[in-house]
């Protein structure tokens, strides 16, 4: 199931990551206010604004979540713990 770019920008901001500075928009995991290992990045090129299978399984890999659980966290059926 193919997600939208700005879908999953406005989940990250929603579940408290934070974003960063760099040539993709990074996303940081912020707990207690001490940077996590957890992190993302949405890549900005025009043909990055429906990620596919592809492209999914490696968020779920920089997540460390399974693609249920990213389908979850940006339908917001998943809290940020």
């Amino acid at each position: 199931m193919p997600l939208e770019r700005e879908d999953m920008r406005r989940a990250y901001l929603q579940k408290g990551f934070v974003e960063g500075p760099g040539d993709h928009d990074r996303f940081f995991l912020f707990v207690n206010g001490k940077r996590t290992a957890i992190n993302t990045k949405l890549s900005r090129g025009s043909g990055y604004r429906t990620y596919t299978d592809r492209l999914l399984s490696d968020v779920c890999r920089q997540l460390k979540l399974t693609k249920a659980e990213l389908l979850k966290l940006v339908e917001c059926s998943i809290g940020g713990d």
